[in-house]
């Protein structure tokens, strides 16, 4: 599924959990909640296998297209929004990475600590990816740079055949480049978009209550306020960028076949 399904599913895992008023859940929501969707997420990986795989074949058509339409302005849009989301991912978990460790060597929640500073880790490296790939998009096609089909070619890796396309592409339009559609595609993009819109509508909400609950003590801040406050916008954030994006996206996947 798109990632702003998963948001509206880590949102939806807490007050189920409180349904059980269960002192022993309570204290363990979030392991368990990361497991449940741990679950669900191996449950759903091969009925969604042919949904995930046409969604990367597409993606990479769409790139192709962009490319040979030498649409730079474009690809560099597409590259810098990698960048900015990830620095964004970045920067919800190192500040949530901090207020895990507040309430001091003894109160610590070491098993949130580990799982939020592996996946710190994780967003440092990927990151320093998005960078390293939004400055060589960025700086291919001039005077003495590579290619804006090589650069591009380089970053998505030896699965990714622009030559192949810009052939074909010769020959036939981009509608008949797109790959065929698996078997209740549109099901799948319909339930997309009614996830997409969920995670917007509660990253918008979210940042508005911050904002009204926080704000006069806001003019005091101290540091635990400060960053529950910064956690709360920056997690509500990264759900309203990927209901608004998979929402986009969901939209343009359905008329490309229209």
């Amino acid at each position: 599924m798109k990632t702003s399904f998963y948001f509206v599913l880590w949102i939806l895992v807490y007050p189920l959990l409180g349904l059980f008023h269960s002192p022993v859940i309570d204290q363990n929501a979030f392991l368990i909640a990361l497991l449940a969707i741990f679950g669900l997420s191996y449950v759903l990986r091969r009925p969604l296998a042919p949904m995930v795989m046409y969604a990367v074949q597409e993606r990479a058509v769409i790139l192709s297209e962009h490319v040979y339409r030498d649409d730079k302005q474009w690809l560099v849009g597409y590259f810098r929004r990698r960048f900015i989301v990830s620095l964004i991912g970045m920067l919800y978990f190192l500040v949530a990475f901090i207020a895990i460790l507040l309430p001091g060597f003894h109160n610590i929640d070491w098993i949130a600590a580990a799982i939020f500073g592996l996946l710190l880790f994780s967003y440092i490296r990927n990151t320093r990816m998005c960078s390293a790939m939004f400055e060589a998009v960025r700086n291919a096609g001039g005077d003495g740079d590579i290619p804006l089909s090589q650069a591009v070619s380089q970053l998505l890796g030896p699965g990714y055949d622009y030559g192949a396309y810009a052939e074909a592409r010769g020959y036939h339009t981009f509608g008949q480049l797109l790959p065929e559609r698996p078997k209740h595609y549109t099901a799948y993009l319909v339930a997309g978009i009614v996830f997409a819109v969920l995670s917007a509508l509660f990253g918008l909400v979210t940042v508005g209550i911050t904002l009204l609950v926080a704000g006069r003590g806001l003019f005091f801040p101290g540091v635990e306020l400060l960053t529950n406050v910064s956690v709360s916008i920056l997690y509500a954030s990264l759900a309203f960028y990927y209901g608004v994006t998979d929402l986009i996206d969901c939209i343009r996947s359905l008329r490309n076949h229209n």
